[in-house]
């Protein structure tokens, strides 16, 4: 399969997609929903999934149901409802545009608290906090990085149990 992954830009805001209709765990309204994108089309087919972010976080995904092309090489990736709310024990930056699915199928979690946009992956998965080893390694890798930029980091690091 071909999934694909869109961002919802934080200037839109995650409350204003959701509104714009079916979001998971509601039934279908028999309305269309477009994901607006412009350049290269995905080679995804009817039925593959595609997947959104928003701020670091996969947030789940919808069927699609077919790519409705636009003039100026813009085009819509098309949704009815049937969202799942998942994610995965991954940061993901945004971006523009679209990218193919990365990971495998059985590292996905539900995301119950998925609407919320300050919501984190790392509270919904298994992934295992970093070990004080861990933080100590990030540290010393962060401080050889800016002082090689000639960086202060004296005060970088003062609640280490956020790193990881």
């Amino acid at each position: 399969m071909t999934d694909v992954v869109v961002t919802v830009p934080k200037r839109f805001g995650l409350d204003t997609w959701i509104a714009e209709g079916d979001p998971a765990g509601q039934e279908w309204s028999g309305e269309e929903w477009h994901f607006y994108l412009y350049g290269a089309l995905p080679s995804i087919r009817p039925g593959e999934r595609v997947y959104v972010v928003y701020n670091g976080a996969l947030r789940g995904y919808a069927p699609l149901v077919r790519i409705d092309r636009f003039s100026g090489g813009h085009f819509g990736l098309v949704r009815h409802g049937d969202a799942v709310a998942v994610t995965i024990p991954e940061y993901i930056r945004g971006f523009r545009g679209w990218r193919y699915r990365w990971w495998e199928y059985e590292v996905e979690a539900p995301f119950p608290d998925w609407q919320n946009a300050e919501a984190y992956w790392r509270q919904y998965t298994s992934e295992a906090p970093a070990s004080d080893r861990d933080k100590r390694e990030i540290e010393r890798g962060v401080r050889s990085i800016a002082r090689s930029f000639g960086v202060e980091v004296q005060s970088l690091f003062q609640d280490i149990e956020d790193i990881g």
